[in-house]
């Protein structure tokens, strides 16, 4: 299963959102082959981040990928699998994030 989070770069309530994306992704996560992936900007993406690398310690078997839209950007990789950018290489940097949430 791929389950992609898109979220706002604020968050109002992190605590709220944070419990409510626990109980989602553990549900999502009794499937053994769940592969969560981001984008890495934000308050929403950085909580979602967050869960599922606390839900990796539990079991193993989650994946939390990291999409990249830049490759001149050094983003914090630790709590993540892998990182992949996708074809977007001769999209203008503006149009970048959304190319990539669109792939």
């Amino acid at each position: 299963m791929k389950v992609m989070f898109c979220g706002h770069s604020d968050v109002d309530n992190k605590e709220a959102v944070r419990k409510w994306l626990l109980d989602v992704c553990t549900a999502l996560s009794e499937d053994d082959n769940v592969t969560f992936y981001s984008g890495g900007y934000g308050s929403f993406d950085a909580i979602a981040k967050d869960v599922v690398y606390s839900l990796k310690k539990t079991k193993a078997s989650i994946r939390n990928v990291l999409i990249l839209a830049y490759l001149d950007r050094k983003p914090d990789i630790s709590k993540f699998d892998e990182s992949i950018y996708p074809p977007i290489e001769n999209v203008p940097k503006r149009y970048a994030i959304l190319k990539r949430n669109k792939w």
